[in-house]
């Protein structure tokens, strides 16, 4: 494989590692009924707009998610009320944690080859690294306010860079609201 080739593959793999994908899971009741909703508020007595205490201290990530999930739900034709009764009540919960993944590196110039007989072959083993990330989860739950039941939640997780810009930033965490609110309302199965 020639010095160029190889250059080539690793600005590949850094602007890959850059595009973070994000991991989107949803779950909802099946019971619950999704055509009606046209109102929302965010849920009473959260703070921050529906964050969990400690586990994000930052105010400029929370008026980010706040302002995401609100144009989010106003792009899919949703209201928020000040007062009254809404027909769902949103909340959100936001982590960050520390992660550590082990990769092993398997290019030994031996393509078609199981990794044991490269090593066989080569006659040295397999190297691996420790690769440090930071993890980011964003959970979205819409609530029923008359049962104070779940009925939908979306959770996203992505790789975070919490050296970005402000701007950046906040480009990301719309990234994310989005990723997240092409699932809800759920289909009807």
């Amino acid at each position: 494989m020639s010095l160029k080739f190889r250059s080539l593959l690793v600005i590949v793999a850094l602007f890959a590692a850059c595009a973070a994908k994000i991991k989107v899971t949803t779950e909802h009741d099946p019971a619950a009924d999704f055509s009606n909703l046209k109102t929302y508020a965010w849920f009473p007595g959260s703070t921050k707009g529906g964050t969990l205490v400690g586990i994000i201290r930052n105010e400029f990530v929370h008026a980010s998610v706040r302002s995401a999930v609100e144009t989010q739900l106003a792009r899919k034709g949703y209201e928020r009320i000040l007062s009254g009764a809404p027909d769902f009540w949103i909340r959100y919960y936001a982590a960050l944690r520390s992660r550590l993944v082990v990769q092993t590196d398997y290019d030994s110039g031996l393509g078609g080859l199981s990794e044991l007989q490269r090593s066989a072959v080569l006659d040295r083993p397999m190297q691996s690294r420790t690769v440090e990330f930071n993890e980011g989860t964003l959970a979205l739950d819409v609530v029923n306010p008359e049962t104070n039941r779940l009925m939908w939640r979306g959770t996203a997780k992505t790789r975070i860079n919490v050296d970005i810009s402000d701007r950046k930033q906040e480009a990301r965490i719309n990234k994310v609201a989005r990723k997240l609110f092409e699932q809800f309302p759920p289909k009807k199965n």
